[in-house]
């Protein structure tokens, strides 16, 4: 890979800090850890992606994302009154998580899995904070392209490495119908 594309599969290694190069750090991806993603997929905020366009391996830059092109303002309207009744779990009203503080998973009404913060407790509510962690932050990246997948072998070892750890080369063999037989390595 020459430069980065839409398409392209990259590892990416950065720093992400808040509101600046002295800002609160918020997460690392190292180069033995990288994070693995598809240009273009929606697997990345749309501005790191267009961050990323034409950025060559192993280049380091840095990146600033405004937070309306990020998680967006905290609103208000996130924040919402739950009766408590929404924390019962087999039949027992749970307290150890109705404590400020503490992260919630919930479902909407769509079934999706969403996380809150409670933030308050009151006798018949909880209030619970469901804007994005990085909501209302500026975000500066300071980052490098560490490798971009070309071969379908390449961009099939890098995805088992981001999200299963087998670093081993995988057997890989194209079929004539266009499908691909993955081949595991060995374990002794």
């Amino acid at each position: 890979m020459k430069q980065v594309e839409a398409g392209a599969l990259v590892e990416v290694a950065y720093t992400l800090r808040a509101q600046g190069p002295d800002g609160e750090e918020l997460e690392t991806c190292t180069e033995e850890n990288p994070f693995v993603f598809r240009v273009g997929q929606d697997e990345a905020l749309e501005a790191f992606e267009q961050g990323l366009m034409g950025k060559r391996e192993g280049e380091p830059f840095i990146l600033h994302i405004d937070c309306d092109d990020a998680y967006g303002e905290e609103t208000e309207d996130a924040i919402v009154a739950l009766p408590k009744e929404t924390f019962v779990v087999d039949g027992k009203l749970d307290k150890e998580i109705m404590k400020p503080g503490e992260v919630v998973p919930l479902e909407d009404e769509d079934g999706n899995e969403v996380i809150g913060v409670v933030v308050e407790v009151e006798d018949q509510v909880v209030h619970v904070d469901f804007n994005h962690p990085l909501a209302g932050k500026t975000l500066k990246y300071k980052f490098k392209v560490e490798r971009g997948a070309q071969t379908l072998e390449e961009k099939i070892n890098a995805i088992f490495d981001y999200n299963y750890g087998i670093k081993e080369e995988l057997k890989i063999e194209e079929e004539e119908d266009g499908g691909v037989v993955i081949m595991l390595p060995e374990r002794s």
